[in-house]
Order: structure tokens, then C-alpha cells, then sequence
């Protein structure tokens, strides 16, 4: 411990029993009693120790520990620029005051700038009891405010050291919007040194109106409540990240600057939003599940009711060996059969698309269209629609061949089902153009289209736009899932009894 708090210590102490400590170096013992009567008669409550050598007065000044030395001048081999030396070598800051006999002026000067606090000469000692409380309230006086320097020096330490191992930025905004200090950790959060913020302006990182929205904030808080507001910065490396700013009224200082903590909450927000995504795609998961529920029962009953009423009737009629009609019966069995097996395919091929990953390979369209329209040869009203494909292609097209021929044979199968056979010339056309980007895919045709009040509803689970739909109502609902699950996009144009056009856009995942 500094020997200043030491002393400080043992002179409170001496207090505290209302005695002070005194070492009177001096060789007379005469001179000694001199003093000590007058100090007596003064009232002054103290104890002493006497020494004459510089042997004695060092340990003394270790065990008796004193908290006034009265020293004469001149001692055998020893003197009063000594004795004060020595104190001031061992860091002793207690009252020096020089008792001693005639001396010159430019003496007592030059002792007062070594050091002591004052001298008396022997034939004046009636001063020395008011030289002795002079003293020790001036040595009190700086004694705390050492004590309050050291204090202060400690407490700002501390401070500095919270400052630059926070895991938030610290800084210090000027009236003129320019940066007066940053704690260390900008490097950590922004990747900018302190040094590259210093004195430049805070629109030098943010936008201006990003910095005008948090300064208006921050004046109507002014003086009244805590106020916080987030802004975007951009890192040294390029990238944006998101800082939350807390000001308060108190952290104004009085050169008007404004004192912010700043934290960098993008993880947190980007957290946020997955949250809520999440959350969003539950809600969804949940309405369709609902929907699927109905509708899948109401779907999978409905042929099998009609399947169960035609076997009955024709089990009748063969009891009355009326076996005419067991064809027709036969075909409308046949078609809800059909109708069953659509809807659980469906239902397997959406299932399928929201568990399965996607995998990449190359696309042969040409061959994924003439394997479909084979398949739809036999569909009712396919012969005499006319079939148009054009394939511009330059580069291989990278993607899910099964998630692929999904959407094709939706929507070709739709083209189909949906003709209008009425008009002179029913058609639909495939247009597809693959670059190292994208394939772009579109399906017109000049069919029976769709209401426009129901565009904005056909991709929903079991959403039936006519009443010409006999289908499950999951085709194009799967066929949006699919495209969202290739990151693409789909829209679609129609009007009533001219066509419809479906524009759809994948990436293409070609190998680098």
C-alpha cells in the first residue's frame, strides 16, 4: 500500500483517540522539553519520540509511526535537508515543520520549496502549536485528495476496462453528427479499427435517412425517457448488419455530446424471422392439413359411395337377369375407380414433394413431353386438340427429372381436360427456352380458361375452378409447391372462354 494511505491510516487513528504522533528530532534534550511544554500548555493532545541520530529517527519513522516530525536543523553528522529526504525517499507524506534557532531567509525558502511545511524558530515557539494544525489540515487536505485521484483514477480504470472488453460498442456522438470515440469492440462487430472512426461523420456508414429517422428520435426522447432505435451499418467486409442504439437523457454530457450503447442484434433478428417463417409455414402446414383432412374424406367417400350404389344396383339387376346395362355399370365403376386413384396419387405425390430432397440430374424435355402425351393419347377430346412444342435450348438444364414431369403432366393433362372442343381449333402450345440460368416454361391454350375472380385461388389445396373439374383439386396446388420447392415461380394469365397462359421459371442447377 502507497505509504500516504498508511500514514492517512495511523494519523485517523491517532484521531480517533484524539492524540497525535509526534517525532521530534532534536540533540537537546533541553530544547526537547522546550517543546514538548509548550505543546502541553497549548492543549494540544499528542504523544512523542525523541531522537537524535539517523539510525533512530529511520526506525522510528517505521515503528512509532508518526504524523508530525518536528526537526532541528543541525544535529551531530545528521541534518533537517536530510532527515526531510529520507521522508520523501519513503514515500512519507506527513507534516515537516523545521523547529530550529536563527536562520537566514533564503535558508527557510529553500527548505519550504524542499518540502516542509513550515519552521519556528526556538525563541517564537509560542507559533509552533497553530504551524502544527496548519500543517496537518494542509496534509489532510492533499492526502484526499490523493486518496480522491487514486480513487478516481481506479474508478476510471474499471470503467475503461467494462468499456473496451464489452461485447457492445460504446460511442460518443458530437453535435455536428461526427464521431468522438468508439470502444474497441466496433472491430469485432464491424470490422473497422477505433481509429477509422474517429472524427468522421456518422453518414460516412449509415444512410442519411437512416441516421435522420434515429436523430429525430433520439431529440424527442430528448431529456424525457429512454429511447432505442436500430439502424443499418455496413461491415468493412461489404455486408449489412443490423445494430440495435439505446440512448438516454442522462448520457448527455455537457459538451452536448450524445453517449450510445450499441448492440449488434442481426443474428437475433435473423432468428426472428426464421421464427416467424416457421411460425407462418405452421400455420400454413396446419390450414392445409385441416382442408386436407375435409376434403381428402370428402374426395376418397364420394367414389367409393358411388362405386358401393353401382355394385347394389347391379347386383339387383343381375338377380332379375337383367344383364344390359352391366357395361354401362362396368365404365361408371371403371371412372370412379379412376377418379379414387387420382386422388391418392395426388395425395402420394404431394407427400412426396414435402419429405423427399430434391436431386439434380439433366432434363430431357422432349423426352419427358412425348412419354406424357403417350400416356394421355387415349384422354377424352386428345385427338382433336392440335399440339405445339418449341424447345430452344443451347445448354444442358439441370434439375428434378420426377418433380419435373409432375408439373408437366399437370399441366398438359389440364390443357387437355380443359379444351373448349366447341371452336373451330383447339389447341395448346409448350414454349421452352433454357440458358445457363434458367429454363423458362410456358403453356397456352385456347380453352374454356378461368374467372378471373378465382386466379387468385387455384393453386389452393382442393380449390375446383369449374364445375367441369371432376379432379381431386390438388393438381395445380401441387405443382406450386413443387416450383417453390426448385426456388422458381409461377403466374398465371386466363380469361373466360379465350384460354389460359401459365409462365413458369426455374433455375437451372447447371455444373459448374
Amino acid at each position: 500500500m502507497h505509504k500516504t494511505f498508511e500514514s492517512n491510516i495511523e494519523f485517523e487513528s491517532s484521531r480517533m483517540e484524539n492524540k497525535s504522533r509526534i517525532l521530534i528530532l532534536e540533540d537537546s534534550a533541553e530544547d526537547a522539553e522546550l517543546i514538548e511544554y509548550v505543546l502541553k500548555k497549548s492543549g494540544l493532545n499528542f504523544v512523542s519520540k525523541k531522537v537524535t541520530t539517523k539510525a533512530e529517527y529511520i526506525k522510528q519513522l517505521s515503528n512509532f509511526l508518526p504524523n508530525i516530525v518536528l526537526s532541528d536543523h543541525s544535529m551531530p553528522g545528521f541534518n533537517s535537508i536530510e532527515a526531510l529526504e529520507i521522508c520523501k525517499k519513503e514515500d512519507i507524506t506527513i507534516p515537516f515543520i523545521l523547529v530550529t534557532g536563527t536562520v537566514s531567509e533564503e535558508f527557510a525558502v529553500d527548505c519550504l520549496k524542499r518540502g516542509a511545511d513550515d519552521y519556528v524558530l526556538k525563541n517564537n515557539l509560542t507559533r509552533l502549536p497553530s504551524a502544527i494544525i496548519s500543517a496537518t489540515k494542509k496534509t489532510d487536505a492533499e492526502n484526499e485528495r490523493i486518496i480522491a485521484l487514486e480513487m478516481l483514477s481506479r474508478s476510471e480504470e474499471h470503467f475503461r476496462k467494462l468499456i473496451e472488453n464489452s461485447s457492445d460498442i460504446i460511442a460518443i456522438i458530437n453535435n455536428n453528427n461526427s464521431i468522438a470515440y468508439v470502444s474497441p469492440s466496433v472491430f469485432r462487430i464491424l470490422g473497422f479499427t477505433p481509429e477509422e472512426f474517429k472524427n468522421k461523420k456518422v453518414t460516412n456508414f449509415i444512410t442519411v435517412n437512416n441516421f435522420s429517422e434515429a436523430k429525430s428520435l433520439v431529440e424527442q426522447h430528448k431529456n424525457k425517457v429512454l429511447s432505442s432505435f436500430e439502424i443499418k451499418i455496413k461491415h468493412k467486409n461489404g455486408t449489412w448488419r443490423l445494430l440495435e442504439c439505446i440512448s438516454h437523457p442522462e448520457t448527455s454530457n455537457q459538451n452536448g455530446q450524445q453517449i450510445l450503447n450499441i448492440r449488434d442484434i442481426t443474428e437475433r433478428k435473423l432468428a426472428e424471422q426464421e421464427l416467424k417463417a416457421k411460425n407462418e409455414e405452421l400455420l400454413k402446414i396446419n390450414q392445409e392439413l385441416d382442408r386436407f383432412v375435409y376434403s381428402a374424406s370428402h374426395d376418397l367417400k364420394a367414389p367409393l359411395k358411388s362405386l358401393i350404389g353401382l355394385i347394389k344396383i347391379a347386383q339387383i339387376e343381375f338377380e332379375q337377369n337383367k344383364l344390359s346395362s352391366f357395361k354401362i355399370y362396368a365404365n361408371l365403376m371403371e371412372k370412379s375407380i379412376m377418379k379414387l386413384d387420382d386422388t391418392i396419387q395426388k395425395i402420394l405425390v404431394h407427400s412426396a414433394n414435402s419429405r423427399s430432397e430434391v436431386t439434380m440430374e439433366e432434363i430431357d424435355f422432349h423426352q419427358i413431353i412425348h412419354e406424357i402425351l403417350d400416356k394421355l393419347f387415349y384422354m377424352e377430346g386428345n385427338v382433336k386438340i392440335e399440339k405445339k412444342v418449341i424447345i430452344d435450348q443451347q445448354v444442358p438444364f439441370y434439375s428434378d427429372k420426377n418433380r419435373i414431369t409432375v408439373i408437366l403432366n399437370n399441366l398438359i393433362s389440364n390443357a387437355i381436360k380443359y379444351s373448349n372442343l366447341n371452336i373451330e381449333k383447339p389447341y395448346f402450345e409448350i414454349r421452352i427456352s433454357i440458358t445457363k440460368q434458367t429454363a423458362s416454361m410456358i403453356f397456352e391454350d385456347n380453352g374454356i380458361g378461368i374467372e378471373t375472380e378465382y386466379l387468385d385461388q387455384i393453386f389452393n389445396m382442393f380449390f375446383r375452378a369449374t364445375e367441369k373439374s371432376d379432379g381431386s383439386g390438388l393438381g395445380l396446388y401441387i405443382v406450386k409447391e413443387i416450383v417453390e420447392k426448385l426456388s422458381g415461380t409461377i403466374k398465371v394469365l386466363s380469361k373466360i372462354s379465350e384460354g389460359t397462359t401459365f409462365v413458369i421459371k426455374l433455375p437451372n442447377k447447371l455444373k459448374s
